[in-house]
């Protein structure tokens, strides 16, 4: 873990835009598209039949239209694959052309979507009920699917410092850590600094903190729902009014705000009931 926070901590420190970072960002889509493709055709090519199934399979796997009691937590799971949308102020201010932002925005949302419907309706054909998480666990040990795995974990590496770098940008605007204010080298040293204590306080957290996946699952139930769900729907009418919003519109953000209501409290639930059963069996 010490190694994969060097690594990411250069172009954490080194890159001080959106603008700069978005080589490691292109990085991270083509790494995250190879995987799904890989994902995709193996699933199909080794999905369970009465002639052929690998050891992988404990029988003919089952499959449902809808799981009733699966839906909240996978509301839970749609709003964290949404949440890089933290990151789209930044994204915008930094665009060479700001007012394409809105088609910028259709087309990276749809680029994400498909790519998690192509995993999860090919995945899901394939194995079922026996469809595990991460999905990669159910496909035969292949060398391409080896090599994904590794892509898949190379895309984690160049896709949290574009986060980082959205925050760290707030809190050094906030502090007037700019070149304007300090120059150029006195903003660069700070700036380094800050984001290296950064990067040290998260890599001691994760390895104080026991069950560290399983926490951090507790954590994102609560933040991306109510980021994702419920905070957008309450800036937007507390930034206009209620009396200068449509019934209709009233409405919509009222079912937004429910849907990420219960996507929390379930996904809570289930991110609970993951900690306890880690903690019981010793898996940390």
């Amino acid at each position: 873990m010490t190694i994969i926070a060097l690594v990411m901590w250069v172009p954490f420190t080194a890159l001080k835009t959106l603008r700069e970072i978005t080589i490691s960002s292109m990085f991270g889509v083509l790494t995250a598209l190879f995987t799904v493709l890989v994902l995709a055709v193996t699933s199909l090519q080794h999905k369970y039949t009465d002639v052929y199934h690998g050891p992988e399979f404990d029988g003919a796997p089952t499959h449902e239209f809808i799981i009733g009691k699966g839906i909240p937590s996978a509301i839970a799971s749609i709003s964290f694959m949404y949440a890089g949308s933290v990151a789209f102020p930044h994204v915008e201010g930094n665009m060479r052309k700001p007012q394409q932002f809105g088609w910028m925005l259709f087309v990276a949302n749809t680029l994400v979507c498909g790519a998690y419907l192509l995993s999860s309706v090919t995945g899901y054909v394939a194995f079922g009920d026996q469809t595990v998480s991460p999905i990669l666990n159910n496909l035969p040990n292949l060398a391409i699917v080896n090599a994904a795995t590794i892509v898949i974990i190379v895309h984690c590496v160049f896709a949290l410092p574009v986060m980082l770098v959205s925050a760290s940008l707030e809190l050094e605007l906030a502090l007037g850590v700019m070149p304007g204010i300090l120059g150029k080298k006195k903003e660069l040293a700070w700036r380094v600094f800050m984001r290296t204590v950064t990067m040290g306080v998260l890599l001691g957290i994760s390895i104080a903190i026991p069950y560290f996946g399983q926490v951090i699952d507790l954590v994102s139930a609560i933040s991306t729902t109510v980021v994702f769900f419920m905070v957008p729907v309450f800036c937007y009418v507390k930034l206009l009014g209620w009396n200068r919003i449509p019934k209709y519109e009233l409405l919509l953000c009222g079912v937004l705000a429910a849907i990420g209501g219960v996507a929390c409290v379930w996904g809570l639930i289930d991110a609970i009931k993951s900690l306890q059963t880690a903690v019981q069996l010793g898996h940390g």
